[in-house]
């Protein structure tokens, strides 16, 4: 499966786990609202500390804590460095 179509289908896995609102964009300057408290998660591919905004920062998790998530059947606490 190529990388377009995996990242189709992680909505639907977000979806699955039962979030009633998903919005997938490439950037986060491409999300429908700056603000990130208006957001319970924001899933990155992959955490890179620098990279996180420092306001808002708390509400990254990474897709592996997301399959982590799903394939237990139940919410594990996010990680943190």
């Amino acid at each position: 499966m190529g990388a377009d179509k995996s990242s189709e289908l992680v909505p639907h896995i977000i979806f699955c786990m039962g979030a009633t609102r998903v919005e997938a964009v490439p950037e986060l300057k491409y999300a429908s609202k700056a603000d990130l408290s208006s957001f319970d998660y924001v899933v990155v591919e992959q955490i890179v500390e620098k990279d996180l905004p420092e306001v808002g920062k708390e509400k990254f998790v990474p897709f592996q804590w997301v399959k982590d998530c799903l394939i237990s059947g139940r919410m594990h606490p996010r990680e943190t460095n």
